[in-house]
């Protein structure tokens, strides 16, 4: 989770190095729970 207003310096990062991340940006912290506190599919998925 990266602030809004720093994904201009993601063009530092390089693609190769992107394609593996998953990278979410937030303005507020509502945005950072929401993406720290989603439960995965896959855990969803495996739980009886």
């Amino acid at each position: 989770v990266l602030p809004a207003r720093n994904e201009p310096d993601l063009d530092d990062v390089p693609e190769a190095v992107r394609q593996d991340l998953t990278i979410h940006l937030a303005s507020d912290v509502r945005e950072v729970l929401a993406v720290a506190l989603e439960p995965e599919a896959s855990v969803l998925a495996a739980t009886p």
